[in-house]
């Protein structure tokens, strides 16, 4: 009741402020609700007065319930099916009440909002787009193609088609003036003129109402002939997109949910088909129309439906006549218009307008006006781009959502099946390549063309760590280097940036965080390893101390479980301070990192923490046996999904921490070559056991300033003043080139 008081106050208050426009709105779909009915109507398939008397009451009904201008239209499949096979009274409505059963119990089992939330924006898109081309190619090859410039009659011709299409244009420009009832006023007296001159004006004709009830073989013909047909296109245009249109052309009043939509469809066709009404549905095309004509509240819709209820009860079945003499030129661009507002929303595809971006935003940043920076990369715009006209494609040219739905949802799994599937792994030749990249000892040797019979145990999985970080430096080059691009972690794209395209040579980058870490996941789970990500806090940084409380969540780390039944952090991208081997979940243990450093972790409660479940695994550092440990971060035991690290990705990309200054750290391996082996001179690994991979020290380029820790106190060894000498230290010293 107070939602429908609600929607009451939204109505008054619009129609009373803007009557002009909510009556022509109300009038905008009629260009796709007139020759439908007229059709059905002339062939004694439904029954005129049933038709407009239900109809105009569920438009009242769903301008008070929804408080948005939500059409009431034919089901265009039944309709389509009953013209060409001239469908008895029992038949259509044996097809309507059918597919009203169908949603019925789509809408009360959840499969309908379940349907909602796996369709990815850009098929929905597809569908609106789709559907507005659809009534443009319908408004002009069925409607205008057979206009004359003066035939069929003085008021109804290709003359008063280009008029009516110019007045059109003008008002696109002027919004305020009410075309449609302009328009339709104008066709109307048109229409009473010729039906004076021929003598068929409408008379005053009760609404008799008569009850249909189909037969057996008008069941199996309405249900299985038309009804099965109905139910895609019902589901995806006339619930699915009309839900989301509505979400995009009225963001400001409250958008009614699938489940209710669909529960309004089921009911409306469940209790006028029993009385020859024509079977209906709400559809986008005719949201996108009434929006057109100036519609912005229910009202509209209960202005259209007080009409249509008072017309089809005093005249009913006599208005055949003055219907079917309406101009079908002014008809025509009215479906036009309405095609071409469909087609409009198609434009936000790849902007914060569309639904699936708007919520990512305002999730981020909690203010939709707040610039956090591009949220697609170009790739993915000409992704979500061709999956909405692959969906347009097949729909219009097949003449069928159900295709253009199908094709859509198979183009769009086909981009997203390396991260829809979670357990998908590097290939084997991929994974050979790394192994052979990585130099491990000879005794490693025999698993490099067989990576899934790597060693599942511990002193393994340490040599791989530290060649791991050897190699991959953590680095912000591509955040600080593009301003305009985010990061992208999907782990193919990772793979390539690192390793290079098959048959190149290793690229020598890495990346940021969750570039690395993530890239290192897959290779550890193609390698046959039990491992999972986990989402981490990070505590703040001053003159390079961690302070403060714990922040959200901006780093993401693996959990290594071996078959012995010790479980392991494993996180190579935090930087200098970051661990140089895989640390036991034991509290408390104590490990020895670079040279005099020692980490540890520790499990406890955080100190604003509410509830003392769950307790956090706490990453610590301290840089002498009688120095103080300073906490860095802190993760849970609890599994992400590379969804989760797509979201914050959106947002850790953006931070000014990680664009405001280059940053490049890498792990220095024993035996190292290159122009740091004249500072390693007598060095002994203080990471890694003798025989295996040895970590010696670690170099880092922090804004123009090179330093180097070969296991004692950190120096600069070199600063550089433009930055052509930085860049030209980022080739000497971590081979990497911009």
């Amino acid at each position: 009741m107070r939602s429908l008081r609600h929607h009451t106050a939204h109505n008054l208050n619009t129609f009373r402020r803007h009557y002009v426009a909510e009556i022509s709105g109300s009038l905008g779909d009629l260009g796709t609700f007139l020759p439908i009915t007229i059709a059905l109507a002339v062939n004694d398939t439904v029954s005129l007065s049933s038709t407009l008397i239900f109809s105009g009451i569920f438009n009242i009904l769903t301008g008070l319930f929804f408080g948005i201008p939500l059409p009431v239209q034919p089901m265009k499949a039944i309709a389509a099916v009953a013209i060409a096979r001239s469908f008895t009274n029992g038949a259509i409505a044996a097809a309507g009440i059918f597919v009203a059963a169908c949603i019925l119990l789509f809408s009360v089992t959840g499969i309908l909002h379940w349907f909602a939330h796996v369709i990815p924006v850009p098929v929905i898109k597809g569908i609106q787009v789709g559907a507005g081309l659809s009534l443009i190619i319908a408004s002009c090859g069925s409607m205008l193609s057979s206009l004359g410039w003066v035939h069929p009659s003085w008021a109804d011709n290709r003359l008063w088609a280009i008029a009516a299409f110019l007045f059109l244009v003008i008002t696109n420009v002027y919004r305020r003036i009410p075309y449609a009832l302009m328009v339709f006023i104008l066709g109307l007296a048109f229409a009473i003129i010729r039906s004076a001159l021929a003598a068929d004006l409408p008379s005053l004709q009760l609404w008799r109402p008569r009850v249909v009830v189909p037969t057996p073989h008008e069941w199996g013909v309405g249900a299985l002939d038309a009804g099965i047909g109905q139910i895609p296109l019902t589901t995806l245009n006339s619930i699915v997109a009309v839900v989301h249109l509505a979400a995009d052309l009225l963001p400001d009043v409250r958008t009614p949910s699938i489940t209710s939509i669909g529960l309004s469809v089921a009911g409306m066709n469940l209790v006028g088909c029993w009385f020859g009404a024509m079977p209906v549905c709400h559809g986008s095309g005719g949201l996108a129309a009434q929006y057109r004509f100036g519609a912005r509240s229910g009202a509209s819709v209960v202005f259209l439906g007080v009409l249509k209820l008072v017309i089809g009860v005093f005249f009913g079945e006599s208005l055949v006549g003055l219907l079917k003499r309406f101009p079908s030129a002014l008809l025509g661009v009215m479906v036009i218009a309405a095609g071409l507002e469909l087609l409009s929303v198609g434009e936000s595809l790849n902007t914060t307008a569309a639904r699936d971006l708007v919520k990512l935003h305002n999730g981020l940043t909690g203010d939709p006006n707040e610039h956090i920076g591009p949220m697609l990369s170009e790739e993915d715009r000409k992704r979500r781009w061709m999956v909405m006209m692959v969906t347009v494609g097949l729909l219009v040219g097949f003449k069928n959502d159900a295709i253009g739905f199908v094709a859509g949802m198979l183009c769009h799994w086909t981009y997203e099946l390396p991260t829809l599937v979670g357990k998908v792994l590097y290939t084997t030749t991929q994974l050979t390549r790394y192994l052979e990249y990585l130099s491990l000892p000879s005794c490693y040797a025999e698993y490099i063309q067989q990576p899934a019979t790597f060693p599942k145990r511990e002193d393994a999985l340490n040599d791989l760590f530290r060649g791991h970080i050897t190699l991959f430096p953590y680095e912000n080059l591509t955040l600080y280097y593009s301003s305009t691009n985010p990061v992208i972690i999907r782990p193919d794209v990772v793979y390539n940036k690192m390793m290079g395209p098959d048959g190149a040579s290793p690229t020598r980058r890495g990346g940021y965080c969750f570039e690395v870490n993530i890239f290192l996941h897959h290779i550890l789970k193609g390698l046959g390893f039990s491992v999972y990500m986990t989402g981490v806090r990070n505590r703040k940084r001053v003159d390079g101390v961690p302070v403060g409380d714990f922040m959200g969540w901006v780093h993401g780390v693996n959990i290594v479980e071996l078959p012995s039944g010790s479980s392991f952090l494993v996180d190579a991208a935090f930087g200098g301070d970051g661990p140089t081997a895989p640390l036991r979940l034991i509290s408390g243990s104590i490990s020895t990192n670079l040279g005099s450093q020692d980490v540890r972790l520790v499990k406890s409660n955080l100190p604003r923490q509410t509830r003392r479940e769950p307790e956090y695994w706490i990453y610590q550092y301290r840089n002498g046996p009688e120095r103080e440990w300073n906490s860095c971060y802190c993760f849970a035991e609890i599994e992400w999904f590379h969804q989760d690290f797509e979201v914050i990705n959106r947002f850790t990309s953006w931070e000014m921490l990680e664009r405001g200054q280059v940053l490049a750290v890498k792990f220095i391996r024993d035996g190292e070559k290159g122009e740091v082996a004249q500072y390693l001179h007598g060095q002994s690994g203080s990471s890694g056991d003798k025989d295996g991979v040895q970590v010696v020290g670690k170099l880092m380029l922090v804004d123009k300033a090179l330093k180097l820790n070969t296991g004692g106190k950190t120096r600069v060894i070199e600063r550089y003043e433009t930055e052509k000498e930085r860049l030209q230290a980022l080739q000497r010293w971590f081979m990497i080139s911009i």
